[in-house]
């Protein structure tokens, strides 16, 4: 868990087990506001994203490391 002000960063960041520096989960809100959650495999490539700016609607995004595609979950969902 930490504050990085001259990164504009508070938020907590969990590793991979075993010492390795991989990030695993990271919760966080930047200092433009934005929060977002994000989620990654055991080889550390971010697989899912939650975010949250300002007014904007919310992204749920799910990533494909094989492809380097993006999917927002969201924007697919009907009201």
């Amino acid at each position: 868990m930490g504050v990085i002000p001259d990164a504009g960063f508070t938020g907590l960041l969990i590793n991979a087990p075993g010492g390795s520096d991989e990030e695993r989960a990271m919760m966080a809100v930047l200092k433009d506001g934005t929060s977002f959650l994000k989620l990654a495999d055991t080889n550390g490539n971010e697989r899912a994203k939650l975010v949250v700016e300002g007014e904007s609607p919310a992204q749920l995004l799910v990533l494909d490391p094989k492809t380097k595609s993006k999917l927002d979950v969201l924007s697919k969902a009907k009201p």
